[in-house]
């Protein structure tokens, strides 16, 4: 057995815990047939700030193509540092049980946050741990940090390591994560476990995951049942579902930590200003059924639960200013001029209405200029008489789930229902709803719609993979250009499926020769594709990005569709949806030098060409 691991400290002694418990299940000398296999992420790679390296996702990718391409068996994570929507052919193979999940302070002088004196200098990466401390001591100097566990460490005034030597001392305290320092025995330099009351964790904080891309023997896969552990698995699955719905990251400062303890699921989460000049709350608790997959499905739904009020309280908007807030660099360094990862770039963004806007503030954040050309638009169906039909029958009770693939899915729903003199809330009331990710759920929220599912994976095969077991009907409207991924696995399912065109995806109008001049003079620097179709019509009405053009596919779908019509493509996010699109083009600009993105004045190629001499670079190769 191979298990990849990262390349710190840290993750070779997780990854080495994970290695005996397994060889332990297995039992006799099993431990000597499991071997360490060492990959190099992008987040060891890279410097700067984790959230301008664009997230959690930065140690994650390098590790899952190992797993895909055969070079590890298993690989073990931070659980934090997964995003929460796995991509297609992996699965989350386990979760042991998880260590103590709390942040700790360590301080010279023995201080606990209590006494740290007024102006103290406080070092953390996570713009969770600084918006909580500074909602707690609006005094506190906080100083971005980056290194491993003795690096940072190193950082605090009088602090000697094991080995006699000591680091520069400049900070009076720096945050870490308890699960951390036990993992590594310094809990001595531990002076205070700060009360979750006080500084919530990162979702997650504390466990491990194992992930697999295919089935091991049966002796392994025994083993590996063994150690997972149901409780923390239940607990961490809540906070990552409020994650997901919230459509955070790690830059946006969301605290949540789930407690199983027999029967019950308790879930507490916090969402701050950056600055910590504001702090929303929200707890829930939910009863765990005894059959599995129904106790995962309430923890999740109590994600759920938790992510909407707080959302109804006006998180949405904390998350989306610390998200396009938190990439860049520190607010004092922008305060003094420094640029921004987007700095002078022109970003094709490939629809119109209320998403070009939103994908337009994110671009503007990081100092891009958003180019809007509608590459396609959407048009009711030919005939709609059968999306009437199907919809008579929910109204009828006559069915039993609706599968919402998409925000456009529920607009045109909408609008088809105005058109009937009724409301969609109405129409689907007799009726349970499954949602494609959040982004769908939270349009059909706004809707009137609430959604009894949210699929954590942004995909047809993920609403299959979370919607339970068959018999029954499902009523699935859909795009005239939709593949059978959704419709045939949940008849495979067991379920009956009335799959109906709502709307058609056609080509936007012709595009001005300003734009097909600039693209092909390399005046815009990205373009973002969010379906096949976006892909198709690009072509068509734009023309073919010069290689000095970064394209950014939403997902794999997209990506395969640009990549058979002879596009390179540079950019396609962990997850799908607008914010990662942008945060991930932002992660392939902040990787390159400046020397790399010529400055307009001089009329040279844009921002993403490389010198002739220079090899591409990891974040270059890894999604490729």
């Amino acid at each position: 057995m191979r298990i990849g691991t990262r390349g710190s400290a840290l993750a070779r002694t997780q990854t080495g815990m994970v290695a005996d418990a397994i060889a332990h299940a297995m039992g006799g000398d099993a431990r000597d047939g499991i071997e360490l296999v060492r990959v190099r992420t992008d987040g060891d790679r890279l410097s700067g700030s984790l959230a301008s390296l664009g997230g959690t996702g930065v140690f994650v990718t390098a590790l899952r193509a190992a797993l895909i391409d055969g070079r590890c068996d298993l690989a073990v994570h931070s659980m934090k540092d997964l995003p929460t929507a796995p991509p297609d052919g992996l699965r989350l193979v386990a979760v042991p049980e998880r260590a103590d999940p709390r942040d700790a302070l360590c301080a010279r002088d023995g201080l606990t946050l209590a006494t740290l004196p007024a102006g103290a200098r406080v070092g953390t990466g996570s713009p969770r741990r600084a918006a909580q401390l500074l909602a707690a001591r609006s005094d506190l100097e906080i100083v971005d940090l980056r290194g491993n566990v003795p690096t940072r460490l190193g950082r605090v005034a009088g602090y000697v390591h094991a080995d006699g030597t000591s680091g520069p001392g400049d900070l009076d305290a720096v945050v870490l994560a308890m699960s951390g320092l036990g993992r590594l025995g310094l809990l001595a330099a531990v002076t205070e476990a700060l009360d979750p009351a006080t500084v919530l964790p990162a979702p997650a904080q504390g466990a491990l995951a194992i992930e697999g891309a295919g089935p091991l023997d049966p002796t392994a896969e025994a083993a590996l049942a063994t150690v997972d552990h149901l409780p923390s698995r239940l607990a961490v699955l809540a906070e990552r579902s409020l994650l997901a719905t919230l459509e955070a990251g790690c830059a946006a400062p969301v605290g949540a930590l789930g407690r199983a303890e027999g029967d019950s699921l308790q879930l507490d989460a916090v969402v701050c200003a950056t600055d910590g000049s504001r702090r929303l709350s929200a707890s829930g608790a939910a009863v765990l059924p005894a059959d599995r997959p129904a106790a995962e499905h309430a923890a999740h739904a109590l994600g759920v639960r938790v992510a909407r009020d707080l959302l109804d309280r006006g998180a949405g908007a904390l998350v989306v200013r610390a998200r396009a807030s938190g990439r860049a660099q520190e607010p004092a360094e922008r305060e003094s001029g420094a640029s921004r990862a987007l700095d002078g770039w022109t970003v094709l963004v490939p629809r119109a209405g209320e998403w070009a806007e939103r994908v337009s503030a994110l671009l503007e954040e990081e100092g891009a200029r958003a180019l809007v050309v509608p590459l396609i638009e959407f048009a009711p169906p030919d005939d709609p008489a059968p999306l009437d039909a199907a919809l008579d029958r929910v109204g009828a009770g006559e069915v039993d789930w609706v599968a919402l693939t998409s925000a456009t899915t529920v607009s045109v729903l909408e609008q088809r229902c105005a058109v009937r003199g009724t409301s969609l809330a109405t129409a689907l009331a007799h009726a349970r709803v499954a949602a494609v990710g959040p982004a769908t759920a939270a349009a059909a929220q706004h809707a009137g719609v609430h959604a009894d599912l949210i699929a954590p994976l942004h995909s047809g095969a993920g609403l299959v993979a979370a919607m339970p077991d068959g018999p029954g009907t499902v009523f699935a409207p859909h795009s005239d250009l939709a593949d059978t991924t959704l419709v045939d696995g949940l008849r495979g399912r067991g379920w009956t499926v009335r799959d109906v065109v709502a709307y058609r995806t056609v080509a936007g109008p012709p595009a001005p020769q300003g734009v097909r001049r600039d693209l092909a003079d390399g005046a815009v620097d990205a373009v973002l594709l969010t379906s096949p179709s976006t892909v198709a019509q690009l072509l068509a009405l734009v023309g073919t990005p010069p290689p000095t053009c970064t394209v950014v596919c939403i997902g794999d779908r997209t990506r395969r569709a640009a990549a058979e019509a002879g596009l390179t493509v540079h950019v396609t996010p962990p997850t799908s949806g607008v914010p990662a699109m942008v945060e991930a083009l932002a992660a392939h600009a902040a990787g390159r030098s400046d020397a790399m993105r010529p400055s307009r004045s001089d009329h040279q190629p844009p921002g993403n060409q490389l010198p002739a001499n220079q090899p591409p670079t990891d974040r270059d190769q890894e999604t490729r």
